[in-house]
């Protein structure tokens, strides 16, 4: 799972997307700063925003802002659109540091670390990188393998030009001869 803030660190702009192939729905979430660069009077919460039964942090302020939803979530959508927080980073203060952290909570109950990047633009999920490091390698396949991630693969059967499609997992015996290989 990969859920990014991005962050413009000369306007202070901030967003959250999710740059997975994966729908996540997320029902609570933090973004933190030891040395208080945040600006909480520029952020626009879920809440603030209408978002259903999001409610903000009693604790918000320079050093930390979140929210939560105690009764349902937010879907974020696989290689999304950013979804737009405020100015959440205090860009124009004095002893601004880029140390921004930002926790998610998933609706499953996993709490996950998320990026922070700071003036990157949003990028396009790479099909078969499931762990969102931004290159397909083995621990994508490890992660298939062992954690139950079943995409759509495309073994090649007797020639060149011909293929079928087979859904790891969705037989409870599979050999190679069996597809064609």
């Amino acid at each position: 799972m990969h859920i990014v803030l991005l962050v413009d660190p000369t306007n202070g702009e901030s967003a959250i997307q999710n740059q997975s192939i994966h729908d996540i729905s997320v029902d609570a979430y933090v973004v933190s700063s030891e040395s208080d660069s945040l600006d909480a009077a520029g952020w626009v919460s879920f809440e603030a925003d209408g978002q259903g039964d999001w409610l903000e942090n009693l604790n918000v302020g320079s050093s930390v802002l979140g929210e939560s939803n105690i009764v349902g979530s937010r879907m974020l959508g696989a290689a999304g659109q950013p979804i737009d927080i405020g100015t959440v980073f205090d860009f124009d203060a004095g002893g601004v540091q880029q140390d921004l952290q930002f926790l998610y909570h998933i609706a499953d109950g996993q709490t996950m670390q998320a990026v922070v990047e700071y003036g990157l633009p949003p990028i396009d999920a790479i099909d078969g990188d499931y762990d969102g490091d931004r290159m397909v390698d083995v621990t994508d396949l490890n992660l298939v393998l062992f954690n139950g991630i079943l995409p759509a693969v495309r073994f090649p059967r007797s020639g060149p030009s011909t293929s079928q499609l087979v859904t790891l997992g969705s037989t409870s015996s599979m050999t190679c001869s069996s597809i064609g290989v």
